[in-house]
């Protein structure tokens, strides 16, 4: 097993989960704008935010097994991974400038489907340097990586969304 791969594969992991959690301390920024009444309507205002996290997990469901079985297809990573990170990059750029909440769903549903392709590619080319016998301990360093880029996203997006007003 190649160390320093695998290091290189977490870290880029938890930068991919930092964008997972970064927006929850901005979805007025995101989605709040958008609301009718400006936000008063606190019902409305968590239904909103709940489809807007929801929807990138929903892509996760059919896109996961697609993502995978092409990139089985073709035996290459790398293709997969990138476009994700860049598909990724794009939709985050955009969302904020979208005029309307149909729009910034449908945004943050494609950018879920370009996330399970970083972490699809990301899992499977540690799981494919990992010998037999290391794979647990493969996915334990990977999953680190996982977690504290869940962990800090939030905390970090908070920061942020402080510093800009």
């Amino acid at each position: 097993m190649k160390v320093p791969q695998l290091i290189l594969l977490a870290v880029v992991m938890m930068f991919a989960m930092f964008t997972l959690t970064l927006p929850v301390a901005q979805l007025d920024g995101f989605v709040g704008r958008l609301l009718p009444d400006g936000g008063a309507n606190l019902e409305l205002e968590k239904t909103v935010k709940g489809l807007f996290s929801s929807l990138h997990f929903a892509a996760y469901i059919p896109f996961a097994f697609i993502w995978g079985a092409l990139s089985d297809k073709q035996g290459k990573r790398k293709p997969f991974l990138l476009m994700g990170l860049l598909g990724q990059g794009i939709m985050y750029f955009i969302i904020p400038y979208l005029p309307n909440i149909w729009f910034v769903y449908l945004a943050r549903f494609i950018e879920g489907i370009f996330a399970i392709a970083v972490v699809s590619m990301l899992m499977t080319m540690a799981l494919d340097m990992a010998p037999a016998g290391r794979r647990g301990m493969t996915l334990g360093v990977f999953t680190l990586g996982m977690l504290l880029g869940n962990a800090a996203g939030a905390p970090l997006g908070g920061v942020i969304s402080d510093r800009m007003g």
